[in-house]
């Protein structure tokens, strides 16, 4: 997202189209992974409820929830078996406990958050491209 520059003079639409050819040019997995703005637009006004809806263990969900409260004790990783899921949570937990104390980006924090985990269901490429698309949100 750091290599990625939104350009005021063009539209929001125009930019959400420059990231997810960023994106995809940078991340070099074979596939394209296209941008679902049906989703987008649901994870860019989603809640933590949407946690619960998520593809995870019940111990990854909690610490999603957790690391949404600012209260993720990263010791509790041994409860998580699936290794992937660890991953998850480990990657969230160092990017996203910042300790901003601005509302506002707290808000924004948490929708990203919630991005991330849901694009991490299907692959690295797609959690980016879903925080990185719901960050630029809040240029729009």
């Amino acid at each position: 997202m750091n290599s990625f520059g939104y350009v005021t003079q063009q539209t929001h639409q125009q930019d959400l189209l420059r990231f997810e050819q960023h994106v995809n040019l940078l991340m070099t997995v074979k596939e394209f992974v296209p941008i679902d703005y049906g989703q987008l637009g649901l994870l860019a006004t989603a809640t933590a409820d949407l946690v619960a809806q998520l593809n995870y263990s019940a111990a990854t969900k909690e610490a999603v929830y957790k690391i949404l409260n600012q209260s993720f004790d990263p010791e509790t990783l041994v409860f998580i078996d699936n290794e992937q899921e660890r991953r998850l949570i480990q990657t969230l937990f160092a990017v996203y406990s910042n300790g901003s104390d601005d509302d506002d980006d707290d808000t924004w924090n948490d929708k990203r958050i919630i991005a991330f985990a849901y694009g991490a269901q299907y692959s690295f490429k797609h959690a980016v491209l879903y925080a990185g698309a719901v960050e630029l949100m809040r240029y729009q």
